[in-house]
């Protein structure tokens, strides 16, 4: 979703709530196919099973919501794409540029050269914008001293200076832990979570653990 790549959250939640309702329209739909595909099979037979077909009904529920949630990770997340686009993956990551609370000072932080870019030789780049805004991108981490600030700002038009409302990223993670499949879908690094080093990444684990609690 662009919205969240743009930290756009309150759009996102918008979207997603319209996806939401587009996806329990297609899973209605298909239950209904399913029910009359059943309906027609049990006419075949002498009556059928009334305590059989109540016993079904709560696995038509289950299977309703699972097909709701698989049209509704499959609008936000298309297969095919890239494993770190997941919307649920990026709105962990979405922190802001290290530049936002440094300023000019030199901090010990990871720093990564982008030569697609030219961030190379003095120039570098926090962990946040080479997660953002070089993704893709000829772009690795610096084996000199990592005492720096970034320059991200300086050579390209910087997308993590703006962190987005909080509250509405919030909801938005809550959404799609709960409403879709994308917490089940591995990234690069083979699992969903908040980056565990940086400031701002504090807020990130308290938010993410809350959720699984």
């Amino acid at each position: 979703m662009l919205a969240v790549t743009s930290r756009a959250y309150p759009a996102a939640l918008v979207l997603l709530t319209t996806i939401h309702g587009v996806a329990s329209r297609l899973a209605n739909e298909r239950a209904e196919q399913r029910a009359a595909a059943d309906d027609g099979v049990e006419a075949d037979k002498d009556g059928g099973d009334a305590g059989a077909e109540r016993k079904d009904r709560p696995k038509a529920a289950r299977g309703r919501d699972n097909s709701r949630k698989s049209f509704h990770t499959e609008m936000i997340y298309p297969a095919g794409s890239h494993c770190d686009s997941n919307p649920l993956h990026v709105v962990c990551c979405n922190d802001t540029c290290s530049f936002t609370w440094t300023g000019a000072e030199h901090i010990n932080q990871d720093i990564f050269e982008c030569r697609t870019c030219g961030l190379t030789g003095s120039l570098c780049c926090c962990t946040e914008c080479a997660r953002v805004c070089h993704k893709g991108h000829d772009c690795k981490l610096k084996h000199t001293s990592p005492t720096a600030y970034c320059d991200c700002w300086e050579k390209c038009k910087c997308k993590a200076l703006v962190a987005g409302q909080q509250d509405a990223r919030f909801n938005l993670l809550c959404r799609l832990v709960t409403e879709t499949q994308l917490v089940e879908l591995p990234n690069a690094r083979y699992v969903t979570q908040p980056q565990k080093q940086g400031k701002p990444a504090t807020i990130e684990r308290k938010m993410w653990d809350s959720i699984l609690i």
